[in-house]
Formats: C-alpha cells, sequence, structure tokens
C-alpha cells in the first residue's frame, strides 16, 4: 500500500475537501503527537451518542439544535443547554462520526464562549472541536510564507490512470490578501 497525501495552501481548516470517488481515504492519523498535545476540549465538555430518539427530536432537519433543559437533564444526563447534532452519512468519515448517528453535546460556559464548531460549522463538528486533527495540523506554525498542510491520506492503492475526484467546498476567502490555495496530490 502506498499511501497518497493530499496538501491544501491556504486555510485548509476551513475547506472542506472530500473524497467522491470509491479510494479508502483517512482525515485522521494526520497530526503530530506535539500538535494534538497542545488542543484539548475544554473541562467540563460532554458529548455522547444518542438512542433514545431525543437528539433527533431535537434536531428535527438540521444538522445541530439546542435542546430543552428537560431533554438534556432526562435523555441526555446533561445540564441544560445541550445541543444534539445529526451526522450525515454523506460525510460521516469527514467529520469522524457514525453514519447517520444523532449525538448530545454541551459545551461550558457556551453563552460566554464562541467555540469552533460554532465558528466553522462546515468543517467541524460540535463533538470533535479542537481534537480534529485538521485544526491541529492547520495551526502549526509554518516557517515560511509558502506552505503545505497535510490534509488526508488516501490508502488504498492507486492503478495507473485511475481517477480520483474530489468534492471541494471553499469556504475560506484569500483573496483580499492575495492567498492562493492549491490541492496537491503526492506519494
Amino acid at each position: 500500500m502506498c499511501p497518497f497525501y493530499f496538501f491544501s495552501i491556504g486555510g485548509p481548516h476551513t475547506d472542506k475537501i472530500i473524497l467522491d470517488t470509491n479510494q479508502d481515504i483517512a482525515y485522521d492519523g494526520i497530526a503530530w503527537a506535539a500538535d494534538a498535545a497542545k488542543y484539548k476540549q475544554p473541562t467540563g465538555f460532554e458529548s455522547k451518542i444518542d438512542t433514545s430518539g431525543a437528539a433527533k427530536s431535537c434536531v428535527g432537519t438540521a444538522t445541530r439544535a439546542y435542546c430543552s433543559a428537560n431533554t438534556c437533564s432526562s435523555s441526555a444526563g446533561m445540564d441544560a443547554g445541550c445541543g444534539a447534532y445529526h451526522c450525515a452519512a454523506s460525510s460521516a468519515g469527514y467529520y469522524g462520526c457514525e453514519a447517520d448517528a444523532y449525538y448530545f453535546f454541551s459545551y461550558p460556559q457556551d453563552d460566554n464562549y464562541q467555540y469552533l464548531y460554532e465558528t466553522f460549522p462546515e468543517v467541524v463538528t460540535p463533538m470533535m472541536g479542537v481534537d480534529t486533527e485538521r485544526f491541529q495540523v492547520w495551526m502549526r506554525v509554518a516557517a515560511l510564507p509558502k506552505f503545505r498542510k497535510l490534509y488526508a491520506v488516501i490508502n488504498s492503492n492507486l492503478a495507473k490512470d485511475e481517477v480520483v475526484t474530489f468534492n471541494i467546498e471553499a469556504n475560506f476567502d484569500v483573496s483580499h490578501f492575495k492567498g492562493k490555495k492549491k490541492g496537491i496530490e503526492t506519494t
């Protein structure tokens, strides 16, 4: 097996790149141990998969929503102010959650702080937050103005002339500071 690496230059954490073809892609295992050691979810953070169906009732047709105090205490066993999240089957691997599963989550002092999942809801789930390796890699300081940051790894072997297709959602505009982004596939 020969892994392939993707590098995104300019803003990979805020952009969403999902493999659209049948190769096996991994979004984890890309951060250094030193990266992961710097970032932890806040003390008091809770997350759990919902088996009762109450999170689905909170979310409805949305991706995430806040639940009532009663739902938080009785169904989730959490303090008031918990939220619910639905992990879409189409991007479960990207988000690091189970396909089509519902979750409860709770952040401490949510009224006083803006957490990463609120800033970048299109690329970070409430359950992952700063524990997502793409964020940890992106936050690593680059020594030069042109740099590469590892984004993901294709774990399957690719045959000569095999087509690899990506669905790219560019969520961060770099034109105002004359920045550029490039995706690079390499061995």
